[in-house]
């Protein structure tokens, strides 16, 4: 690219001149409209680009990066429907666009301070987080624009799904098929999964069960709940209907309960909160019943409000709510009868 160096030899006159001259200041320092025109179209010959001119031609050519930042562990059932979110965006989006996946460890959220708070990426999608991350980012407010993700915080946009809806849902079919009813849930924090339990349990309450005493935890892994479900079954404690607030504790509990003999679907009856692919569960045997927190819409509806905001097409504060949907599988029938 040309300088002004250049431009200066081919007139024969001092860089200085040609400076004054670029930036617009050839009549405060007197110099000949005959020179100034030989100085510009020099410029314009050699396509002289000022840095300024460059830089701006630069960023608007330049592709933007939107880092979704998502836990380390336990959500391996969900990476697959946030994959396809990502590429529906990637695959339908007119411009380019950079996605960039980073891990981190949940209650953690702070160790990304770096990528959070020094624009190295344009834009941030935050899932996953549990409620001590919620409290570090609402106490120190991101400087990277920042999308969450079924989370909901004030001075903050969000894509969530309906979390209260899901635990409803699951609750209406639970008792369709028996008063007996247990919920699994996970003793961690995160909110979503709150929401959807105490929904659950409220729902139950209010058609006149009370299941507080029906209420088991452990962790999103299905070898935790195959554990839980053996030790179920040497108590003698099997309840008819349970509702697990993670897939995979479904997938666990139901293979303790195939091992041990139990005829799922009929004999005990297991349904689950996904966010995973539900090619899966349609096919597991049994199939299962799941309550759909449509994790891949989510991700295409944040990535995209990310993309928005980078773009400056919106510029306040947003808020999308998602609505799930039940699928019957035989691990739970629809319009069961006992």
């Amino acid at each position: 690219m040309a300088t002004i160096q250049d431009i200066a030899e081919k007139c024969d006159v001092s860089s200085a001149t040609v400076s004054y001259v670029l930036n617009g200041r050839s009549e405060e320092m007197r110099i000949s409209k005959a020179k100034q025109a030989q100085i510009l179209d020099t410029a314009a010959l050699l396509g002289y680009k000022s840095k300024r001119k460059a830089k701006i031609e630069s960023d608007s050519k330049r592709i933007p990066s939107i880092a979704i930042f998502w836990r380390s562990e336990n959500y391996d059932m969900v990476v697959p429907s946030v994959v396809k979110g990502i590429n529906r965006v990637l695959a339908t989006e007119a411009s380019k666009v950079n996605v960039v996946i980073r891990p981190y460890e949940v209650g953690h959220i702070f160790d990304s301070d770096i990528y959070l708070y020094s624009n190295q990426f344009d834009a941030a999608v935050l899932t996953g987080l549990n409620q001590a991350d919620l409290d570090y980012i609402q106490r120190n407010r991101p400087s990277t624009p920042t999308v969450l993700v079924n989370r909901s915080l004030s001075g903050f946009s969000d894509v969530s799904i309906d979390s209260r809806e899901v635990g409803r849902l699951a609750a209406v079919h639970a008792l369709g098929v028996s008063d007996d009813v247990a919920l699994v849930m996970n003793p961690s924090s995160l909110s979503s999964m709150k929401s959807q339990g105490n929904a659950f349990i409220q729902t139950c309450r209010d058609n006149g069960i009370d299941i507080s005493e029906n209420i088991y935890y452990c962790d999103n892994k299905i070898g935790s709940a195959y554990a839980l479900a053996q030790d179920l079954i040497k108590r003698d404690a099997i309840h008819k209907v349970f509702y697990c607030s993670y897939d995979m504790v479904a997938l666990g509990m139901i293979n303790a309960f195939m091992a041990a003999g139990l005829d799922v679907g009929k004999e005990v009856h297991v349904l689950a909160a996904s966010n995973g692919p539900s090619d899966l569960f349609l096919y597991s045997n049994p199939s299962i019943t799941v309550i759909n927190q449509k994790m891949a819409e989510i991700t295409e509806r944040s990535l995209r409000m990310a993309l928005d905001i980078v773009t400056n097409k919106i510029s306040d504060e947003r808020h999308q709510l998602v609505y799930p949907v039940i699928s019957y599988g035989k691990s739970s029938p629809a319009n069961y009868h006992m």
